[in-house]
Parts: structure tokens; sequence; C-alpha cells
């Protein structure tokens, strides 16, 4: 069962749009295109819910991605949800722009906000929706690249890939895990 999706990301304006915001941006750009209710604080996160009939509560931290395990495993306690019944949307440089990979566990293979998520509840076993943002170029530092704003061509294609994403997410909660997986994985964005 899905209750919680998390957009990781960095909370202040400097970092809109920047490939590390990726799963933070479509949950803003979901409240736009479904008009969600506003967010509410709750303690170190901005809540809100969606997806038919708005079971699933949607949520955003406060903190700085480093530190989205703590304000993450504080709204969980207080609602009783449980790590298997979570969905991480996290960006991932080592797979091409426009890609999805949804997946039921993984380390956090270099990504400061996933490794602070791992830490805190103490197991890798959630699933995760990586968005590819990749690939860095030859001779770039990938923290420098994540960092760094979207192409006009990729920011002109993000739409698209908030829509897919939007999509993964219902096929999961409406059909499951295994349908929505075999349907994304298998699909790629062409950012032109």
């Amino acid at each position: 069962m899905l209750r919680l999706v998390v957009g990781l990301g960095n909370p202040t304006p400097t970092y809109k749009r920047t490939r590390h915001n990726v799963g933070r941006d479509f949950v803003d750009a979901l409240c736009g295109t479904d008009h969600l209710s506003d967010f509410r604080t709750q303690g170190q996160v901005e809540v809100t819910k969606a997806f038919e009939p708005n079971d699933i509560f949607v949520l955003k931290s406060l903190s700085f991605m480093n530190e989205s395990g703590p304000a993450l495993l504080g709204f969980m306690k207080k609602k009783g949800i449980k790590p298997e019944e979570i969905l991480v949307i996290v960006d991932e440089f080592m797979i091409p722009f426009g890609t999805l990979r949804l997946g039921l566990k993984g380390s956090a293979g270099g990504h400061n906000g996933m490794k602070s998520i791992i830490e805190v509840l103490g197991t890798q076993e959630f699933k995760r929706l990586r968005v590819g943002i990749g690939p860095v170029p030859d001779g770039q530092d990938p923290a420098d690249f994540v960092l760094r704003k979207f192409t006009p061509t990729e920011q002109n294609a993000l739409p698209r890939i908030f829509d897919a994403i939007r999509t993964c997410i219902q096929l999961f909660h409406q059909e499951g895990f295994e349908k929505a997986a075999t349907l994304t994985n298998k699909n790629h964005l062409d950012p032109s």
C-alpha cells in the first residue's frame, strides 16, 4: 500500500529548477496541475494529500537535502507510516534525462538525501522513483552538475516528465507496484 510520496530537494528558491531538486519540483508542479489544497506545515515538513480519493500524503521537507531523513521520520511516526508504505522521488545523474526507474529498494548510491533517509529509517527497503537527470558531461564534477539549472530544452520537457511521474504514482496506487514498474521502467522520454 502506498501512503506517502516524498519529493526530495532543497527548500530555498535558489535550488528551484536545478537537477538536484527534481523531486521537490515535481511535488510543486503536482499541486499546480491538480489544484490541490495548500501545503500545511507539520514540524519540519510541508504536506498535502493527493491521488484519488486524495488519500496519499505528498510531502516536501523544510530541511536541506542532507537532513531529509529526520524530517521525514518525524512525520512518519506521527501518522504511523511504515517504510514500505513510502515512495521517494529522487534525482539520479547516472541515468539519462527523461528516464524513470521505479524500484523496491537499494543503496543511497552517493545521494546525500537518500543516505539521510536510509540512516534514519534503518533500512534500504522503501520504494523509490529515480528520475534521470544525466548524463554528467565529461570532465564535470557530478556535485556541481546536480546543482546546475536544467537547459532550456530540458526545462521545456519537464512538464512531460512530471506527467509521467504522476502516471507512475497513479498506476502504483491503483494497480500495484509491479504493473507501475513494468510500464514505467520500459519508457524513456526524448527531451527534444
